[in-house]
C-alpha cells in the first residue's frame, strides 16, 4: 500500500511539474521556472496536512500561512528584483509595486508591471498543488486534482504560438494521469476486497497500470489529429461565436497585464474604447470581410479613433452618440475643400460591433450609433459608427466616407488656425513623454515651414529609421511607448509607429489623432471593370495609422508604418469638387453565410437608390435584434442565477458526505442519515431505531428506508456473526440505493423548516 501512495504522490508531481514548466516554456515573463519547486513544496504541504490529525479548517489555515511564505520568497528571490536590495528593500519594493498595480485596476489605467502576473502564477500554483496533494491522499477525489490542473495546461497550450513546442508538457500530463487514475481506483478497490478478505492477484496494479499507459499513448497519438479537425470551417465559426462575448473581458486584462509577451493575440473585432501597447502580436490570416470599392484611392477601412494617451494606452474620451436611422447622417462634408463622398460595400466573414468605413465616417445602410465629437445637436465630425447589437458572420452593409484628394501643393498652403474643438482634442502631450522625444521631432522638422512638410518628414523618418517587427517585447514599466522605439529598441509595429508619429506631431502643434481598423487588403480579380475593385480583408491585416488635422480640408492620412506601403500624393492640380453634400445609399440586404454577394455599381454622390423592396425581410431581422438585445441583458442573470443553483447543489452534496470517504457503503449511508437528523434539529442523545423514528415524523416519506439504512447499519456493527462476502456486496449495495432515494426529501424538508413553511404544513 505504501509503494501505491508512491506512485499516485509521483503521478501528482509529474502533473504539476509538466503544467509549471509549460508555463514556463512559453514565456510569458522570465523568471517562471520557479513556479516548478513552488510546486513540489505545496504537494509535500499538502501530503503532510493530509495525514495529520489536523481537520480541515485547520489544515487549511496552515496552507495559507505556508503559502503566502513561499509565495513571498519565490517572488523575492525572482528577476523581479537587484541582486543587491536587502529583503526589506525587497517586501517594501513589492507593496508599493502591487499598490500602483491596484490604483491603476480601479482608475481604468494601463500597466505594464509584471511582479503581480508573477505572484499570481506561483500562488494558483501553491494552490493546485497543496489542493492536489490533499484531496488525493485524504478524500481519495482524483477529479478534483485533476480538472483545474489540466484547464491551466490546455489553456496555455491553447494560446500560445511561439516557437517552443508544447506538446511534450501535454503529453507527459496525460500519461500521469492515466497513471493517477489507475492507481487511485486499485488502491480504493484493495481497501474493500481486503476489508471482504477477498483473494486479488498481486500484480493486478502492474497489469491495469500497464493497459492503461498503452491506451493512453494510443490515444495521444490520435489527439495528435485535433488541431487539423479545428481548422475546419464549422469548427472556427464556433470557436469564433463562442469567443465573442469575452472580447471585452480580454481587453480589460490586457490593460492589466500589458507587460506579459502574447504570441497569440486573437483580435475580436468588437471595438472598445482602449487600445493598449503591448508586446509581440502574431495575428492569423482567418478571413474578416470582403469590400466592393473605389480602386482610384488609397483605402483604409476605418473603425474609431483615439484622442487620450497616458503613455501606456489609446484611449476614446468621447462618449455623445446619436441614434441615426439607416442612409441617415448627422454631419456634412460642406466646408472642407478637395474631398470626396467614396461608398463600399462591406460582407463579413467575421463579426464586430463597429461599422467601418473608407475615410471619415458619414452614414451607413444600417441603423446605427454614431458618436461624435461636439454636442448632439450640433456635432462637429463623426468617430466611430457603431452598431446596438453586433452583426454576424455573412451580414453585409454599406456606408459612406469622406476621403481627403487635396494635392500637395493646397495642403502645404492650408491655414495655421484650427478650430477649438481641434485644440482641445487633439493637441494633448502626456508629461511622461521624455524630452527627448519632442526634440527629435523638432530637429526632424527643423527646416520645414509648413505643417504638411513637418507631417512628411516625421513619417519618413519613422519609415526609414524604425524596422518593422511584430516580435517586440513589451515597453519596460515606466518607459513610455513612442520613447522606447525610438531611442532603446528602433523597432515596431503600426501601433507604436502611429503612436510616435501622434506624439511628435502634437508635439510640433500639428492636431493628431491615431486611427485604427484595417489596411486595405488583397485586391481580388476585376471582372467589373472601371474604377471598382473587390478587396479580401484579412485579421492579418489590422492595422493603425495617424490622421492630421488641417484647417479647411479636414483629417488627412498618412502611413508611418514601414510595413505598409507610402501613401501617394499628387503635386498637380486636379479638378476635385471644393464641397460636395452628404450623400445617402440605401440599405444593403443582409446576406446568409456562405452566400456570395453580387457586385453593384456605387451610385454617384446625387443619386439616391429606390429602397429595398424585400421589406419583411428588414421587419424581421429588426425584430430578432431586439429579441437578442432582450436576452442580452436578461441571460446574465439567468446564467447567474444557475450558477448560484448548481454551487448551491455542490455544496449541499459536500457538506453530506465530508470527511465519509473512508467509510464503508452502509456506514457511511448510516452517517449521512445522521448528519441529516441533526441538521433536522434531531438531537444526538438518541438510539439508531429512535432517530429513524423522528426522521420519519419529519419527513414521512423517508420512514421505510430510513429504517432499512438503520437496520443494515445496526447488523453490520452489532450483528452475532461476520457476513459472507456476497452478502456484503448486495447489503452494501441497497443502502447506498436506499440513501439515494431519502436525500431528495430531507433536503426539501430543511428547505421549507427554513422558509417557515414546515410548521404551517404540520398545524
Amino acid at each position: 500500500m505504501r509503494n501505491s501512495k508512491l506512485v499516485i504522490f509521483y503521478a501528482l508531481l509529474a502533473m504539476m511539474l509538466a503544467t509549471t514548466n509549460a508555463i514556463a516554456a512559453a514565456e510569458w515573463m522570465p523568471g517562471l521556472a520557479i513556479a516548478g519547486w513552488v510546486a513540489v513544496a505545496g504537494l509535500v504541504a499538502g501530503a503532510a496536512l493530509s495525514y495529520s490529525n489536523f481537520p480541515s479548517w485547520t489544515a487549511h489555515l496552515t496552507a495559507a500561512m505556508y503559502g503566502t511564505f513561499v509565495v513571498g520568497l519565490a517572488a523575492g528571490l525572482s528577476e523581479q528584483f537587484a541582486r543587491g536590495l536587502t529583503w526589506r528593500e525587497r517586501i517594501l519594493g513589492m507593496g508599493q509595486r502591487l499598490n500602483d498595480v491596484i490604483y491603476q485596476a480601479l482608475h481604468r489605467g494601463a500597466t505594464r508591471e509584471t511582479l503581480h502576473f508573477f505572484i499570481i502564477v506561483v500562488g494558483v500554483t501553491w494552490l493546485f498543488a497543496y489542493s492536489a496533494a490533499w484531496y488525493t491522499f485524504r478524500h481519495n477525489r482524483v477529479w478534483h486534482v485533476i480538472l483545474p490542473t489540466g484547464f491551466v495546461l490546455f489553456c496555455n497550450v491553447y494560446y500560445y504560438s511561439g516557437k517552443n513546442n508544447l506538446d511534450v508538457y501535454l503529453a507527459v500530463f496525460l500519461l500521469a494521469v492515466i497513471a493517477l487514475l489507475v492507481n487511485s481506483f486499485v488502491s480504493q478497490r484493495e481497501e474493500v476486497w481486503q476489508s471482504m478478505r477477498m483473494r486479488y492477484a498481486t500484480n493486478l496494479r502492474g497489469i491495469l497500470g500497464f493497459a492503461g499507459m498503452a491506451i493512453g499513448l494510443i490515444a495521444i497519438l490520435l489527439a495528435w489529429q485535433v488541431p487539423d479537425l479545428a481548422q475546419g470551417q464549422s469548427a472556427q465559426e464556433f470557436f469564433n461565436r463562442l469567443s465573442q462575448p469575452y472580447s471585452e473581458t480580454q481587453q480589460e486584462i490586457g490593460r492589466l497585464f500589458s507587460g506579459i509577451r502574447n504570441y497569440n493575440i486573437k483580435p475580436s473585432e468588437e471595438f472598445s474604447t482602449d487600445l493598449v501597447l503591448g508586446g509581440p502580436r502574431d495575428l492569423p490570416t482567418d478571413p474578416v470581410m470582403s469590400v466592393l470599392a473605389r480602386n482610384d484611392v488609397r483605402n483604409y477601412w476605418r473603425a474609431r479613433s483615439f484622442d487620450a494617451y497616458d503613455g501606456a494606452k489609446w484611449r476614446n474620451t468621447l462618449s455623445d452618440f446619436v441614434d441615426t436611422a439607416a442612409s441617415k447622417s448627422v454631419v456634412s462634408v460642406t466646408g472642407y475643400l478637395s474631398r470626396t463622398a467614396v461608398s463600399a460595400q462591406f460582407v463579413l466573414a467575421r463579426g464586430t460591433d463597429s461599422l467601418y468605413t473608407t475615410g471619415q465616417p458619414l452614414n451607413a445602410s444600417l441603423a446605427s450609433q454614431m458618436v461624435v465629437n461636439g454636442s448632439r445637436t450640433a456635432p462637429n465630425e463623426i468617430v466611430q459608427i457603431r452598431v446596438a447589437s453586433a452583426l454576424q458572420t455573412g451580414a453585409s452593409f454599406s456606408t459612406i466616407g469622406s476621403v481627403s484628394t487635396a494635392e500637395v501643393d493646397k495642403l502645404r498652403r492650408a491655414p495655421t488656425v484650427y478650430p477649438a474643438w481641434v485644440t482641445q482634442k487633439y493637441l494633448t502631450v502626456p508629461a511622461n513623454v521624455p524630452r527627448r522625444v519632442r526634440d527629435l521631432a523638432a530637429q526632424i522638422t527643423s527646416a520645414d515651414r509648413t505643417a504638411f512638410d513637418k507631417a512628411v518628414s516625421i513619417e519618413q523618418y519613422l519609415r526609414k529609421n524604425i524596422a518593422y517587427d511584430e516580435n517586440i517585447p513589451a515597453p519596460p514599466v515606466g518607459v513610455e511607448g513612442s520613447d522606447y522605439i525610438l531611442f532603446d529598441i528602433k523597432r515596431a509595429y503600426c501601433t507604436y509607429y502611429a503612436t510616435a508619429m501622434t506624439m511628435m506631431l502634437r508635439s510640433q502643434g500639428i492636431p493628431s489623432r491615431l486611427v485604427e481598423g484595417f489596411a486595405q487588403g488583397q485586391p481580388q480579380r476585376n471582372e467589373l471593370g472601371g474604377d471598382l475593385t473587390s478587396y479580401s480583408v484579412l485579421q492579418r491585416d489590422r492595422h493603425a495609422w495617424v490622421e492630421a488635422f488641417f484647417p479647411s480640408y479636414g483629417w488627412v492620412n498618412f502611413e508611418p508604418t514601414a510595413g505598409q506601403a507610402p501613401i501617394s500624393r499628387s503635386s498637380e492640380p486636379q479638378a476635385q469638387p471644393t464641397a460636395v453634400s452628404t450623400p445617402t445609399i440605401a440599405p444593403t440586404p443582409t446576406l446568409a453565410p456562405g452566400e456570395t454577394p453580387q457586385p453593384t455599381a456605387v451610385p454617384k454622390p446625387a443619386e439616391r437608390q429606390t429602397p429595398d423592396p424585400t421589406g419583411l425581410v428588414a421587419e424581421a431581422l429588426s425584430v430578432l435584434a431586439a429579441i437578442f438585445a432582450v436576452l442580452a441583458v436578461v441571460l446574465p442573470f439567468v446564467l447567474g442565477a444557475a450558477l448560484l443553483m448548481v454551487l448551491a447543489i455542490l455544496g449541499v452534496r459536500y457538506a453530506e458526505t465530508r470527511g465519509l470517504s473512508m467509510y464503508a457503503p452502509a456506514a457511511k449511508a448510516y452517517a449521512v442519515l445522521s448528519r441529516w437528523a441533526s441538521w433536522l434539529g434531531i438531537g444526538a442523545s438518541v438510539t439508531p431505531y429512535e432517530q429513524a423514528q423522528q426522521l420519519a415524523r419529519r419527513a414521512p416519506r423517508t420512514e421505510l428506508p430510513s429504517r432499512a439504512i438503520t437496520e443494515l447499519y445496526v447488523a453490520g456493527k452489532f450483528g452475532p456473526r461476520a457476513p459472507m462476502p456476497d452478502d456484503v456486496a448486495d447489503d452494501e449495495g441497497r443502502a447506498m440505493l436506499l440513501l439515494k432515494r431519502v436525500l431528495g426529501e430531507f433536503r426539501w424538508t430543511w428547505l421549507k423548516a427554513k422558509l417557515g413553511l414546515q410548521k404551517k404544513q404540520e398545524e
